[in-house]
């Protein structure tokens, strides 16, 4: 009988692929946004870090062990982070899966956050930035 919850490995790589971009574009639009500055530098590589951390680290060990994809065999996720979830962290349990939306520092709320802080954090930049006469042609 064939798994009909398996997602197909190109739909994986393409969800992976876009959030990895997302993450890699983010880092260096704050770095150049601000004149690759020192500052810019560290602010740049501290987002990288956290936007890798939080979805490669904290979202195999505080959501997908409570998915249901944990639990079907052989199956595979939009993220695909069920595989590395099964390495490295225990079966939770499928109440808790709702958890990841309640607390202030939940999963959900810290993978937002890495999808808008470049989003925040460029837009001083492109006003600090603006240059009539590179607008003019």
């Amino acid at each position: 009988m064939k798994n009909n919850f398996k997602i197909s490995i190109f739909y994986v790589l393409i969800y992976n692929g876009t959030t990895i971009l997302h993450y890699l574009l983010g880092g260096v639009g704050i770095i150049l946004g601000y004149y690759s500055s020192r500052a810019a530098y560290i602010f740049g590589f501290l987002y990288l870090v956290f936007s890798f951390l939080q979805m490669y680290m904290l979202m195999p060990l505080m959501v997908c062990p409570n998915c249901v994809y944990y639990r079907m065999k052989n199956s595979l996720c939009t993220s695909g982070l069920n595989k590395i979830s099964w390495k490295i962290a225990k079966e939770g349990d499928l109440e808790g899966f709702n958890n990841r939306r309640n607390d202030l520092f939940c999963h959900n709320h810290l993978y937002m956050a890495a999808l808008f802080i470049p989003i925040l954090a460029m837009t001083p930049a492109l006003f600090l930035n603006f240059s009539l006469f590179l607008q003019v042609p």
